[in-house]
């Protein structure tokens, strides 16, 4: 009927007889999958077509036997499992997506038999023995590929007087192994031997046969079928049971090791009595394989021993098995599930697939937990996650359509599964650079991996790390809970740059005659690539550790710039070295001389010559090594001052005997006179409280009269205001204290007087009144002379407007009322004006007109501007022409009634010339010239003007701190006179250079000269 048989003739002398050593699988695509073992043991595999095979592949060096290999394929996948002939262990590896996984080790067990489930599942049946005592039961197991590893069932025991699936174990035999099926309704049919050691008889051979069978899903044992009849063998060769399955679930049960084998059936759990293939004598005795194809078992029988055989083909029918139309294709899922459930929400999924054939589809589970549903017709499933769920479910979904086509899917759900994430503070820093790295992950965890991308990890959650080298570092986080684990990778996350170094330096020595030789010592940190140093005298050096003579005496300041990958750090030490040609000669003065404790004096020096250092001796005790210092005397005495000054030539000292003099301090008055103000005659008795000791005390009460005395009391016979004063002597000196209009002598009736100050001033002017009227007053009334007016005692008035004003002044006491008037008392003048101004621009190419504005303040008759370049205007808002290039400063002079006033704006105006290079000869100084570039900072351009006194070659050149030149600002013959060129921050490819510090350099045939230039941005 179409049906390709493949007989493969395998003959290897060293194998024992009768061991099965080769296995084949055609799969969907009729490719043909073959694993062998050959003579040493090593397991083998290759695919192909008769006629056209693949290189062998080898998959499981052994180096011993290795016989009953079995082999199958599901998708993409090679699942292969073999016994180890020595040690009748099994072991079993897997093709995955292409790549071989490890070999493993399954344990004890003999005679495998590998299939594939219509659900997606591999499973494996075998006998298991330890080798040890009669224990030859069947075990089974199955794994979901890329999802778990092997799930073994437990034993199969083969105890006849127990129903599956509960049967214990006994001491009876396993004769030979377990055989297993698929069939095309899904359940998986298991077939063996039995008989009891010393009952059933060892020759002629008889045995018990039996056949169990599991349902999908959920692969539970749940209908056993057994057999009494016993079957007769002709030698004393063990029983080989097998079981294929029609279409129609009919069980075709047989023995394949014996000559004219009998077969079985099972129609709808009913056994048939034995059948024979005929004639027997057609079949000898060897191995009986099968090929099933749902409606015919293909029955191949072969010999063996030393002869080579032949291959036997029979075709076992089963009419009733043609209604299944064999065309039929599988269904196809379609959809993909969400693989995370919350606890305490609901989780569905719709499973959704197609058929082809549109056959109506059922939906079952293989693997899902006990609480989880699944509609059958519609595919739909719910589950409501609780806490109590596992972390991790493994899901396995089968279609069915009914006519033996199958789809499967299997996925893993995850219980609130972690999500990984992170932050870290700094992400940028200098070497070395501690990171703070923060968990920020979703879900529940458990365990955490960073990798800091530098070969350090940590499992910490929230770990401190130290970055030690520069460079750029990705980061990545693992966590992970019984849910699973999930990872997250920052590529290029953490930037470590290079610390900018620290310049640092020292010299010895840093003073003495000339010529003076100089050792300086580098002393700077951090990465260094280039030293640049600046010795004061006009001369540099690029060591490390430069040694410099000086020539000339002086003092000179030194600078060091280091630069490394991190930048570049300039120290300077102003006036560092000291070069003399003699000793100094010390030389001093102070202020004061003389006077009360505590008595501060300061000393200056005044010596002549280079000095080093200053050491000076104050005479009470106290010293000091500043220049020119302050010191205080706290004690009375006469004290002698000395100053020594010196250098490498020598030290020179200037004493002053009895130098300084401090005194105790003088007392200080002060006294209290009661009552202060009364009528005339008025009686006062002063107190005196001086502090400090007095040798007399003299008193001055302002009415002419003079006394010396402690608490005197005095008597004032006229009305008037009287200033008091008391001095205390000591020694020759005096203080004294002087109280103000301190004691006041009224009359009866009031005397209105009064005073003001200022009396005159450029309005607006405030002008402050004071009442001096004597006798007792209760009111007042003022008169300013412009209509207004006050009731204070002592009123402040501001004059708003010029002119001359009469005040008066009215009082008023219980002895009546009393006036007094001063005729243009009070003076007010217009004030003068405040000059301002502004242009519209202030910088330009020459021609450059300017158009200035008058922005002054107050009363303007007159105006006077000065254009800075010989211009002149008297206009308000003049224009004007600069025909020069140039800075300019500007002024405005402006008059008017109040006076004059002037403004001026150095450097206001800035006119230069268009173009890159300009020359000038109107002037002609005797030497050259390089003038510090403007501006400076500069970021767009700046302007470097230089002079020649005489014509010839000339390069300006720009270097960086390194040395490098950067560029040729201008190079060649020029004319005597002056000349700018300018500067635009580029290089010689016309790129903008790095911001930084940089050396302009003039060169001509007589040397050279060098300013530095900062570009900033």
């Amino acid at each position: 009927n179409g049906l390709d048989v493949i007989a493969i003739e395998y003959n290897a002398s060293n194998l024992p007889r009768a061991r099965k050593c080769i296995d084949i699988f055609v799969d969907k695509n009729d490719v043909t999958h073959m694993v062998f073992s050959e003579e040493h043991g090593d397991v083998y595999y290759m695919s192909g077509f008769p006629g056209n095979w693949s290189t062998p592949e080898l998959v499981a060096p052994k180096g011993h036997i290795s016989i009953y290999p079995e082999i199958v394929t599901l998708d993409n996948n090679i699942f292969i499992a073999f016994e180890d002939g020595e040690s009748h262990e099994l072991f079993f590896i897997s093709r995955i997506d292409g790549v071989w996984q490890p070999l493993e080790n399954l344990g004890p067990g003999m005679l495998p038999t590998l299939k594939i489930g219509s659900n997606g599942m591999v499973y494996l049946l075998y006998r298991f023995w330890d080798g040890k005592d009669l224990k030859y039961n069947a075990v089974f197991a199955y794994i979901v590929p890329y999802f778990t590893g092997w799930t073994f069932m437990g034993e199969i025991h083969v105890d006849t007087t127990n129903p599956l699936p509960e049967i214990t174990h006994v001491e009876r035999r396993l004769e030979h192994g377990p055989h297993m099926t698929v069939g095309i309704d899904g359940n998986i049919y298991m077939a063996w031997p039995h008989r009891t050691p010393g009952v059933d008889s060892p020759s002629p051979y008889k045995c018990q046969l039996f056949c169990a069978r599991a349902k999908e899903p959920g692969i539970v044992w749940d209908v056993k079928y057994g057999k009494d009849d016993q079957l007769f063998y002709q030698d004393t060769g063990s029983p080989y049971p097998r079981v294929e399955v029609y279409s129609d679930s009919t069980i075709l049960y047989y023995n394949s090791r014996r000559i004219g084998p009998y077969f079985l059936i099972n129609k709808d759990g009913k056994w048939s009595d034995k059948r024979t293939t005929s004639p027997a004598e057609l079949w000898t005795m060897g191995i009986t394989q099968v090929a099933n194809d749902g409606n015919t078992i293909w029955v191949l029988s072969s010999t063996w021993g030393d002869v080579k055989g032949s291959v036997d083909v029979t075709g076992l029918t089963n009419p009733e098995a043609s209604q299944f139309n064999w065309s039929n294709n599988d269904p196809i899922i379609t959809t993909t599930p969400d693989t995370i459930a919350i606890i305490g929400k609901k989780w569905s999924y719709v499973c959704g697939s197609n058929d082809a054939d549109g056959d109506n589809l059922t939906y079952s589970f293989t693997l899902a937990p006990d609480s989880m549903k699944i509609n059958k017709y519609t595919g739909e499933i719910e589950w409501n996650v609780s806490e109590q769920s596992e972390p991790v479910s493994l899901i396995g979904i089968k279609v069915d359509d009914g006519r033996g086509g199958h789809a499967s899917q299997w996925f893993n759900l995850r219980i609130n599964p972690p999500e990984a994430g992170f932050t870290a503070e700094p992400r940028t820093g200098y070497a070395p650079l501690t990171v703070q790295f923060t968990d920020v992950s979703g879900g529940t965890v458990t365990q955490w991996l960073w990798d800091f991308g530098d070969g350090s990890t940590s499992t910490e959650q929230n770990p401190q790390h130290v970055y030690q080298n520069p460079g750029t570092y990705s980061v990545s986080l693992k966590v992970t809970s019984a849910s699973g684990s999930s990872s997250t990778e920052e590529p290029s996350y953490i930037t470590v740059l290079y610390p900018p170094p620290v310049a640092d330096f020292s010299a010895e020595p840093v003073s003495g005659l000339k010529p003076l030789t100089v050792n300086f010592k580098d002393k700077s940190t951090g990465d260094i690539e280039t030293f640049y140093w600046v010795f004061g005298d006009g001369a540099s050096s690029t060591e490390q550790n430069p040694v410099h003579t000086y020539n000339l005496s002086g003092q000179y300041s030194v600078a060091l710039t280091v630069t490394g990958q991190g930048g570049s750090n300039t120290k300077s030490r102003e006036a560092y070295i000291h070069v003399a040609d003699s000793p100094p000669v010390a030389d001093f003065s102070y202020y004061p001389q003389k006077g009360e404790k505590p008595l501060t004096v300061n000393f200056t020096d005044k010596s002549s010559g280079v000095v080093a250092s200053y050491l000076w001796y104050f005479g009470d005790g106290d010293s000091s090594t500043v220049k020119s210092p302050e010191h205080t005397y706290d004690s009375t005495g006469v004290f002698s001052v000395s100053l020594t000054v010196a250098n490498a030539g020598g030290s020179s000292t200037k004493t002053i005997d009895s130098a300084v003099v401090v005194t105790p301090p003088l007392p200080v008055p002060d006294f209290e006179g009661t009552p202060r103000n009364g009528p005339a005659p008025l009686s006062v008795q002063f107190t005196n409280k001086t502090t400090g000791v007095a040798d007399s005390c003299t008193w001055d009460f302002g009415d002419g009269t003079k006394i010396t005395g402690q608490d005197p009391v005095h008597v004032y016979d006229k009305i008037g205001y009287y200033t008091v004063r008391l001095t205390a002597w000591r020694a020759g000196e005096s203080n004294s204290e002087t109280k103000e209009n301190y004691i006041t002598v009224l009359s009866k009736n009031p005397t209105a007087d009064f005073s003001a100050e200022p009396l005159k001033g450029k309005a607006p002017l405030t002008v402050k009144f004071t009442d001096q009227s004597l006798g007792n007053v209760s009111s007042w009334r003022w008169k300013f002379g412009n209509g207004d007016g006050a009731f204070e005692k002592d009123p402040e008035y501001t004059y708003s407007k010029s002119g001359n004003f009469t005040v008066s002044l009215t009082v008023m006491g219980p002895g009546g009322i009393d006036s007094l008037v001063k005729r243009n008392y009070i003076h007010v003048t217009e004030p003068p004006p405040v000059a301002a101004f502004s242009a519209d621009t202030t910088k330009g190419y020459k021609p450059l007109t300017v158009h200035f504005f008058d922005e002054s303040q107050g009363t303007v008759t007159s105006w006077l501007w000065n254009f800075g370049d010989g211009g002149e205007s008297t206009e308000q808002n003049p224009e004007h022409t600069y025909t020069d290039e140039g800075v300019f400063s500007v002024m405005l002079k402006v008059s008017g009634p109040g006076g004059t006033d002037s403004t001026v704006s150095e450097a206001y105006i800035s006119v230069s010339v268009d173009m890159s290079i300009e020359k000038n000869n109107s002037v002609h100084p005797e030497k050259y010239f390089l003038n510090q570039n403007y501006p400076n900072p500069f970021n767009s351009e700046t302007v470097i003007s230089w002079f020649l006194p005489e014509k010839g070659e000339v390069s300006i050149s720009v270097y960086d701190v390194r040395g490098n030149r950067v560029v040729d600002l201008f190079n060649g013959f020029a004319e005597q006179g002056s000349h700018r060129s300018v500067w635009k921050g580029k290089g010689r490819d016309s790129s903008e250079v790095p911001a930084g510090i940089y050396i302009i350099q003039m060169k001509t045939k007589h040397g050279t000269k060098m300013i530095k230039a900062a570009f900033v941005k």
